[in-house]
């Protein structure tokens, strides 16, 4: 239960920074969609963009930050590890994005923006920085300094924040104005480039802060240690890439799919774009979970009672996550106002896209096995085995259902491969899953927001009823939960007093 507890503290940390940024960047939601100058189409470049970086980022750090946690945890040999993935890293992310800003146009003309090669300059440029932050961080990560961790990634995110209130708010207002100040430069045409620049200008500033810890390293490679940590890591980079892709993907081919012009498709993009940015707090909870886990699933790896632990961990991470699940659905009525009216017609797919994300945490949790068992491979296979599924029923679904059918899809596959990594875990890595407990309280969540929905279809009531019936139906899920997890709640209430 102690290594619970220290679990439950880091992911608090890491949550925190999550949470905090999070919550920060989820205040652009209404600065975007509210704005005069960010039309819904320009919403739908940024979130298709935006969706390719997620993608190839993995290629500037190859997952070398799980290498290092698998390494890494033998004492004599962390620093050679930490030099060794820090050097191969920089190594990997400058060259590639110095061919990005040097192909731009050539990529710029491949997906449609060949009159903006300006964005994909950019986006090289912020992705060579994040993947020269990546091992640093890691390292935070590695040695439990999870508040640092955490005051690095707020600060960077509140600049980016305040570079975003001036460009998309103040810029405006003063133009209007007819302000000498901005009239000179300031184009809302090139919004999108001004948002750019945000970015770069935020990953720099975190770069920047990790300077202490980049000091430490030598800039060696240890060519026998590389070459384990590469061969452990490509297949966990193929992981990253697919799953990022099946993430993505929707986002990414969207206004292909789409039956009406381009311009029309990204209005639609730019909608579906907004409604995913309120399905953030599974995202964020998720990845507070992953920042805290990774390092914890390894230094756990030995303990004589690590499966019983990683089972518990797994039933806390459904519970806490179905939580998040049902505030945003039950509570919508007054969540939608985080993002303009004209962009309500997306609100279908909160809850789909919700529950997807539930089940990739899910997924997340029973693929440890092939982690610990050094078995990447066949954690890659299953990966691409989803993104089949995910280009499969998205060009069935989008052009019938649209952003909805594309949502649907991300869900089908999600389900599909935790379901495929559980049934593998069971023979070559036995963990005692309380498996009927999980899928019993994902069925009340989802009929909890079933009953919700037709409450307010039916009699669409005001605002603070449909918010009382969400308080009334929220503790009906904390009774039930209660009910299962009452022993182990009073257990721990004992122990803190």
């Amino acid at each position: 239960m102690s290594s619970l507890r220290q679990l439950a503290g880091q992911t608090m940390y890491y949550g925190m920074s999550s949470i905090l940024g999070r919550f920060i960047n989820f205040v652009l939601t209404p600065i975007y969609t509210y704005s005069t100058i960010v039309t819904q189409a320009k919403l739908g470049q940024l979130t298709e963009l935006m969706s390719y970086t997620s993608i190839i980022l993995i290629l500037f750090t190859l997952r070398l930050e799980v290498a290092y946690f698998r390494y890494g945890k033998i004492k004599e040999q962390e620093k050679t590890t930490f030099d060794t993935a820090l050097s191969s890293v920089w190594l990997l992310s400058i060259p590639l994005g110095l061919l990005i800003v040097v192909f731009a146009p050539i990529l710029a003309g491949l997906i449609g923006y060949e009159n903006h090669v300006i964005f994909i300059r950019m986006l090289g440029i912020i992705m060579a920085i994040d993947g020269c932050s990546e091992i640093p961080f890691s390292k935070l990560r590695f040695d439990n300094k999870a508040k640092k961790f955490a005051s690095i990634k707020v600060a960077s995110i509140i600049i980016n924040v305040c570079m975003n209130v001036f460009f998309v708010i103040i810029c405006p207002w003063l133009a209007a104005k007819n302000s000498m100040l901005v009239n000179w430069w300031f184009d809302s045409g090139k919004i999108i480039e001004y948002i750019f620049f945000c970015n770069v200008i935020s990953s720099l500033s975190a770069l920047l802060f990790l300077i202490p810890v980049i000091r430490t390293v030598h800039f060696r490679i240890d060519r026998k240690l590389a070459n384990q940590m590469f061969r452990y890591a490509l297949p966990l980079a193929i992981v990253g890439i697919f799953g990022n892709f099946n993430e993505m993907f929707g986002r990414i081919i969207l206004k292909w799919f789409l039956p009406g012009n381009i311009h029309d498709n990204e209005v639609q993009l730019g909608i579906y774009g907004a409604n995913y940015r309120l399905t953030m707090l599974i995202t964020l909870f998720t990845q507070a979970f992953r920042y805290a886990a990774e390092p914890f699933f390894f230094r756990q790896s030995e303990e004589a009672t690590s499966n019983k632990i990683y089972a518990d961990v797994t039933k806390y991470y459904a519970i806490f996550s179905l939580f998040g699940f049902l505030f945003v659905t039950l509570f919508i009525d007054v969540l939608k106002y985080f993002i303009a009216p004209k962009y309500w017609d997306g609100l279908p797919v909160i809850p789909i896209l919700l529950l997807a994300n539930v089940f990739f945490g899910l997924y997340y949790n029973v693929s440890i096995w092939y982690r610990l068992r050094d078995r990447t491979v066949t954690g890659a296979l299953i990966i691409m085995g989803g993104s089949v599924l995910i280009v499969l029923f998205n060009w069935l679904l989008i052009p019938k259902f649209g952003y909805i059918g594309s949502a649907w899809a991300t869900l089908i596959t999600y389900i599909t491969i935790t379901a495929v990594c559980y049934v593998l875990g069971k023979t070559i890595f036995p963990v005692p899953y309380q498996t009927r407990l999980i899928l019993f309280l994902i069925g009340a969540a989802v009929l909890l927001n079933i009953v919700a929905t037709q409450f307010r279809h039916q009699f669409n009531p005001h605002v603070f009823l449909s918010v009382f019936i969400g308080l009334i139906l929220f503790a009906v899920f904390g009774l039930i939960i209660w009910i299962f997890e009452k022993n182990t709640i009073l257990r721990m209430m004992r122990r803190r007093t």
